[in-house]
């Protein structure tokens, strides 16, 4: 019997969820156990079985779950085929996983800039994948509306990930107009805002790079639980136990501790230079550690943007990540110490929070080269205009400048801008260029003479 023809047996006999042993196969194919044995071992090692048990205890099943696709429209699967396996393991009873704790030689063994959660080509992908001229909230208005998308959709998916009913319209009129669903639970409302809040505060930390400190963490937590656990719990370390529901994973106890080892792990990512590796080192470690009372996956979600806000790339917004995979992905990282599945669940999260920022840059007509620029060419037409330039002078200038300050693919553009930004000039387009609408008007009436 090959192979392919034993699956279809199991499948017809043991339905998912059903267990059966070696012996029970053996009744029913009539084949050697020699041969079964090898068979179900392979099927074992290829994902298509699980396995609990050892020696004469051993038995099998059908995945729960074989390939985990977030969506009928997606051309990919979130996690690899020896992150299923891993799944599956964390997918057996409770009762017959073994307890774990913190593990402090697993973590003492990563070493900044030498090892990596992410590979080489993950995080050359990442890079290409995330870079955006136009990440840069107080540029121009244009950019101010995609933020605030983006400030909807993280809110909107961190939420979502804990179980906040509130939907994606429901999510942006309360972040953006302050509008409450009525029948919604407080909790919920709050939830929402308090993202807004840490939100803004990352962004204003990220447009001076700053690095993650534990004072940075401890007052993303502050704003995460705000109202949602004791006053003096917010923002401070744990005193006392947690335990975590599905998962035999024991946090780390002792308050001394876990500050101790909260400023181990935020002085390691601050050493590292990826930016990727940094955000996915916070993601997953301060989750692991599991500082606080409560609100600790939120905190490592926001905490993980900060690395990528810094470095001017499309924030994590964990659009379209499904709860049960990322409870799956983070119990293999707390149970088994295998980060595979959270660095697919973070690779393919992260590329549709970038596919989802491209749509909203085209669904409002956005020029990113023009913003990219924009500084620059308020610069050149305040040096135009306070020394009077016109003519052939005016034309050298441009030119110049813009050998001098702008990526030759970008230069045609730049003055083609620059000529529009020109044509247009008045009195109300001024603000912020240095000069008076004295110098404008008497440049302006140079250049009508020079005509």
């Amino acid at each position: 019997m090959k192979e392919e023809e034993l699956l279809t047996l199991i499948k017809t006999h043991w339905p998912h969820g059903s267990a059966f042993t070696t012996n029970l196969v053996l009744d029913i194919s009539r084949g050697s156990q020699r041969t079964i044995r090898r068979q179900l071992a392979n099927l074992f090692g290829k994902g298509e079985l699980s396995r609990t048990g050892q020696g004469k205890s051993t038995q099998y099943s059908l995945p729960s779950k074989k390939v985990h696709w977030q969506d009928s429209n997606n051309a990919f699967p979130v996690f690899s085929q020896a992150s299923l396996l891993c799944i599956e393991e964390i997918h057996q009873p409770i009762y017959t996983r073994k307890p774990v704790a913190y593990n402090f030689d697993w973590v003492a063994e990563y070493i900044p800039n030498q090892s990596f959660f992410l590979s080489e080509d993950n995080r050359k992908k990442l890079a290409s994948i995330g870079k955006r001229a136009s990440i840069d909230h107080k540029a121009s208005t244009y950019i101010q509306k995609i933020f605030n998308r983006l400030l909807v959709d993280v809110s909107y998916n961190s939420s979502r990930l804990e179980g906040n009913t509130y939907s994606l319209a429901d999510t942006e009129a309360l972040v953006l107009d302050g509008t409450a669903v009525e029948g919604k639970m407080d909790s919920e409302r709050t939830m929402i805002l308090n993202h807004k809040e840490a939100i803004n505060y990352i962004t204003g930390l990220a447009s001076n790079s700053a690095s993650p400190t534990t004072e940075i963490i401890r007052t993303i937590h502050y704003l995460l639980s705000d109202g949602l656990v004791d006053a003096n719990m917010s923002g401070h370390v744990r005193p006392e136990a947690v335990g975590i529901t599905a998962t035999t994973y024991q946090p780390l106890e002792g308050k001394d501790r876990i500050e101790g080892q909260l400023e181990n792990i935020v002085d390691i990512a601050a050493q590292i230079n990826d930016p990727f590796e940094q955000s996915f080192f916070l993601l997953a470690h301060i989750a692991y550690l599991q500082p606080f009372i409560d609100v600790n996956k939120r905190t490592s979600r926001l905490s993980c943007n900060l690395p990528l806000l810094s470095n001017s790339y499309v924030p994590m917004a964990f659009v379209d990540v499904q709860k049960s995979d990322y409870t799956d992905a983070i119990i293999c990282f707390y149970e088994l110490n295998n980060p595979s599945p959270l660095v697919d669940l973070f690779m393919w999260g992260y590329i549709r929070s970038c596919n989802h920022y491209d749509t909203q840059v085209i669904s409002i007509g956005f020029d990113e080269i023009k913003a990219k620029h924009r500084p620059l060419r308020r610069q050149l037409l305040c040096e135009i205009i306070s020394s009077n330039l016109f003519g052939k002078e005016l034309i050298d200038h441009i030119n110049s400048f813009t050998q001098k300050e702008i990526g030759a693919i970008e230069q045609d553009k730049f003055r083609e801008d620059l000529s529009a930004e020109i044509e247009a000039l008045d009195a109300t387009r001024i603000v912020g260029l240095g000069i008076t609408r004295q110098e404008l008007e008497t440049w302006q009436s140079l250049n009508t003479k020079a005509d």
